[in-house]
């Protein structure tokens, strides 16, 4: 999952991207988009689903969905983001009801995931924490793997 912190404020203020980067995910999919029905899979755009937890509610929607897959796209696969990009996918397949799932790059690379149970669960104490600090007004503790390309960086000033 991404840092604490920066999942904290963006409870308070969704983070707005720049028109570049907006325009680079939405080219990421349209070329994945293009690429995928090429294959002759009947693929379709994901809708908005919501898991209900005691604490809280996760919200979400899957790039692209086939018959028994997930496909998330990312504009690259980093290897910095990896681990969040696979819970992300794991929270989505969980929400389709699916047993596998695709990491898919703008240019082409991919990564095919079974649904894993450690990651959702991992996945969802992150989020429960995340609940508390909210309840709470407590701001975590960040993560500087993440600061680069952060909006909120101009925050952490631990």
């Amino acid at each position: 999952m991404r840092c604490m912190r920066y999942s904290y404020f963006a409870y308070y203020t969704k983070p707005k991207l720049s028109k570049r980067l907006e325009e680079k995910g939405r080219l990421a999919e349209r070329r994945a988009e293009m690429a995928l029905k090429y294959t002759g899979k009947k693929i379709w755009r994901g809708k908005t689903k919501e898991l209900y937890f005691k604490d809280f509610t996760l919200v979400g929607r899957a790039d692209f969905v086939s018959d028994n897959e997930v496909i998330e796209v990312k504009t690259r696969l980093s290897s910095a983001f990896l681990v969040p990009n696979m819970a992300q996918l794991n929270l989505y397949m969980l929400m389709e009801g699916k047993d596998n799932g695709v990491l898919l790059s703008g240019d082409g690379k991919f990564l095919k995931l079974e649904r894993s149970e450690f990651l959702i669960r991992q996945s969802l104490k992150y989020f429960e924490t995340l609940a508390e600090h909210i309840t709470s007004f407590d701001i975590p503790e960040g993560d500087r793997t993440f600061c680069r390309n952060c909006h909120f960086r101009r925050f952490c000033v631990d």
